[in-house]
């Protein structure tokens, strides 16, 4: 009985990936081929291609067929991928309202997750509605004297290479240069990154970001309320818990201190001072507007 329980069950699994592998069949628009169980994305699953470069790849073959659009399959979640510019314009204007959102993984219990580019509907819109105030012209000329503080850096570590004239790393003296930038406008802390690679700050920074396939799984195959209900973590749960705890340092200490300095995070606790109402279900969670 348990064989045939066993047999039942995989065969009801196999048939609902088929089923929805044949949704862009179904709406009569143009699919590219795909595998099953994989759909388009063996490549990236398997490690071979970073995901940016291999949805480049997909975009450039459903454009060589000349179609103004297609389909392709994350798994067997349908992804919906416009090609004519003018299709695409009409989408993020006219039709902007329509949109759920990027289809990123999120839930209110994994606080990294819960940021500008990832939430979509009714939070999507009061959070944007909360945080457009912060992001007027005004308000990021503040910032700028403290990002060429750091250009400056950048300039003194490149020139040590040219110097040598040895090949510079320059994708890793990039994102020491961004996290030094994020870390100064956003948190209001000084990482210095440029001459200190292996700082607190960017070691779980980088883990955050670094494509693992197994979490690519999880979020593609398990229902994101499950994943939540679960305590996963996207971005991982030592990045969650240091930058959570950056930020309430943070707060606490220019809060008890009257500490101001020109950067988002006090952007974000004029906000709240003014409106008290930054987060309507957990106000300490700043985090997940600070990060992406």
């Amino acid at each position: 009985m348990f064989v045939l329980y066993v047999a039942v069950v995989i065969i009801l699994f196999l048939s609902y990936v088929k089923w929805r592998q044949s949704y862009w069949r179904s709406k009569n628009l143009f699919e590219l081929e795909h595998e099953f169980l994989l759909g388009n994305m063996r490549k990236i699953l398997t490690g071979k291609i970073p995901y940016s470069e291999e949805f480049n790849n997909l975009y450039n073959i459903i454009k060589s067929k000349k179609q103004i659009h297609g389909g392709i399959y994350a798994i067997w979640d349908p992804i919906y991928m416009p090609i004519d510019p003018v299709l695409i314009k009409t989408i993020l204007v006219k039709d902007f309202s329509f949109l759920k959102g990027h289809g990123v993984y999120h839930h209110p219990k994994d606080i990294l997750s819960m940021n500008l580019f990832g939430v979509d509907g009714d939070v999507w819109r009061r959070l944007r509605v909360k945080l457009s105030p912060t992001f007027t012209s005004g308000k990021m000329k503040m910032m700028f004297e403290t990002l060429m503080k750091k250009t400056t850096g950048f300039e003194t570590v490149v020139g040590k290479y040219a110097d040598t004239e040895e090949s510079a790393p320059i994708k890793e003296i990039s994102g020491r240069f961004t996290t030094d930038i994020i870390g100064s406008c956003a948190f209001g802390i000084e990482c210095n990154s440029l001459d200190n690679p292996d700082n607190e700050f960017r070691s779980p920074g980088k883990k955050a970001l670094q494509p693992g396939l197994l979490r690519f799984y999880f979020m593609s195959i398990i229902p994101w309320w499950l994943l939540g209900n679960l305590g996963f973590k996207g971005n991982g749960m030592e990045a969650e818990i240091f930058y959570s705890n950056i930020v309430k340092k943070t707060i606490r200490y220019r809060e008890t201190s009257n500490v101001h300095r020109n950067d988002f995070m006090q952007l974000l606790l004029q906000l709240k001072n003014e409106s008290n109402t930054i987060l309507d279900d957990d106000k300490e969670n700043y985090t997940q507007l600070l990060m992406k």
